[in-house]
């Protein structure tokens, strides 16, 4: 595991040199915040996940690059999300993300490895305390005895996914 910014190809390109595998899970994932600061998504999302691939790129040793990408690509969906949907992100963090998914399937076809997006949606665990999400929501507020607050009639649905989960995929 290293620990770099992104946004510095000079400071990754190092790390890519040796390894066989990208696990690419580098991100600024405050998805409110991204229609606030837009500038800040687009350098984090998109120029970093450039200047990983790129240095994906120039390393004779990378084989395979797995990126975490979002449920927000795809946008709002009634029901179910079906994988041959045309995705349409509302946020600049969506479109930062699709973007990603793009250039991970040029690189792939155009530079020797492989590349695949896995699109997240609702993720939690212990370190997600910080997230403005509904499960970290209602772990806070049970831990303060507080009520759960839910929207709308109840019926609502969503998918969420454990970290252990993503780290076994």
């Amino acid at each position: 595991i290293h620990e770099a910014d992104i946004r510095k190809y000079d400071e990754i390109t190092p790390l890519i040199s040796d390894v066989e595998a990208v696990i690419h899970l580098a991100a600024y994932t405050n998805v409110p915040r991204s229609t606030e600061n837009p500038m800040m998504d687009f350098d984090t999302n998109t120029e970093g996940t450039f200047n990983v691939l790129r240095s994906c790129k120039e390393s004779d040793t990378i084989e395979k690059i797995v990126f975490a990408s979002s449920n927000a690509a795809v946008g709002e969906v009634e029901g179910a999300v079906d994988e041959n949907r045309v995705p349409e992100p509302i946020a600049p963090y969506g479109t930062s993300k699709l973007y990603g998914e793009g250039l991970c399937s040029s690189f792939s076809r155009n530079y020797n490895f492989k590349a695949v997006s896995l699109r997240f949606a609702n993720a939690y665990g212990p370190y997600s305390g910080h997230k403005t999400s509904v499960v970290p929501k209602f772990i806070r507020r049970a831990r303060e005895g507080k009520n759960l607050e839910i929207y709308g009639d109840g019926y609502q649905t969503r998918d969420f996914i454990h970290s252990k989960d993503i780290s076994s995929a």
